[in-house]
């Protein structure tokens, strides 16, 4: 596959700034990438804002698009991210992560407690709560209602959420299919 990488970096800082980090970041550049490797592009804006971009989880053999024209890292970074449905990040040590949503739940969030938004089509909100109660984590679950759009908000940690997503759906349809059994069955 051939790919076009067209880049032109206009390095708009004056010498007395170049060693800056924060003006490193922000001065800005211009690029176009059609189709390219994505390892390709994040070099190009590293070697452009003189800070290292890395490349994590299905991000590495991802291909992209970019046409950026006076962008900042951030700006540049947050196009990228937002038309693939990727994550950017700074890491503690001062790189610049790009990954998709897999790599920063499982890597960068670990097992912390997070919100899941459900919404209930079948049963109110408020009938699951002593049905899943007792499955949330001491230290960190929680359930909040939302009764004027039938939505729980469920905060816990990750491997609780995931066993407690499709029991909560499983409930949810279980009214359902209760009421078509009774309207079927002979009186």
């Amino acid at each position: 596959m051939r790919y076009v990488v067209l880049a032109l970096l206009s390095l708009l800082v004056s010498p007395a700034c170049a060693g800056s980090a924060d003006i490193a970041t922000s001065r800005p550049i211009t690029l176009a990438f059609h189709d390219a490797p994505a390892t390709v592009v994040l070099t190009a804006l590293g070697y452009g804002f003189r800070e290292r971009i890395v490349a994590e989880g299905e991000v590495t053999a991802a291909r992209v698009s970019l046409r950026a024209t006076s962008s900042t890292l951030e700006n540049a970074l947050s196009e990228i991210a937002a038309k693939n449905e990727w994550v950017w990040f700074r890491r503690d040590g001062g790189d610049f992560v790009l990954c998709d949503h897999a790599f920063y739940d499982r890597e960068m969030l670990g097992d912390r407690p997070r919100p899941m938004v459900l919404q209930l089509e079948h049963r109110p909100a408020s009938e699951l709560i002593p049905l899943i109660a007792p499955h949330l984590s001491r230290a960190h679950g929680r359930i909040v209602v939302d009764e004027e759009g039938n939505r729980l908000l469920i905060y816990d940690e990750r491997r609780v959420l995931q066993r407690l997503k499709p029991v909560v759906e499983a409930l949810d349809l279980a009214v359902e299919e209760d009421v078509g059994e009774a309207a079927a069955a002979p009186s």
